[in-house]
């Protein structure tokens, strides 16, 4: 599986979402924000929350979408590893296989990151 690519078609899919049910997609987005934002718990705790939520109901698009927003707060692969930790524990054998894939996500997209933010410094060098 290509996480890049598949968050790229996520993203495709939420904007046709966006314009085909524009009421329900901004009632969601305002729900969505606040629930992610810095309060008690950091943006970064909840974003782990919620990549664990999506190991723990399988799905795979859920994980790619909080992999990518951990992987722009800067999560780094033991704080995802120790999340993964918690959804084995707490779902059993069928959370192997989805914790496997969010670990695969998150090498894929912090792969990504890097070689865009080493291709930003190459260039800024010449």
């Amino acid at each position: 599986m290509n996480y890049v690519d598949q968050a790229r078609q996520d993203k495709r899919r939420t904007k046709a979402l966006m314009e085909a049910l524009p009421n329900e997609m901004n009632g969601f987005k305002q729900m969505r924000m606040p629930s992610l934002e810095d309060t008690v718990l950091t943006a970064k705790t909840k974003e782990l929350i919620a990549m664990a939520m999506g190991v723990g109901i399988r799905c795979e698009s859920c994980i790619v979408a909080h992999m990518g927003r951990l992987i722009a707060l800067d999560v780094t692969r033991e704080e995802v590893l120790e999340a993964l930790g918690v959804c084995l524990y707490m779902g059993g054998g069928p959370a192997t296989a989805y914790a496997g894939k969010a670990l695969d996500c998150f090498e894929q997209l912090q792969a990504e990151k890097e070689a865009r933010i080493k291709k930003k410094q190459e260039q800024a060098n010449r």
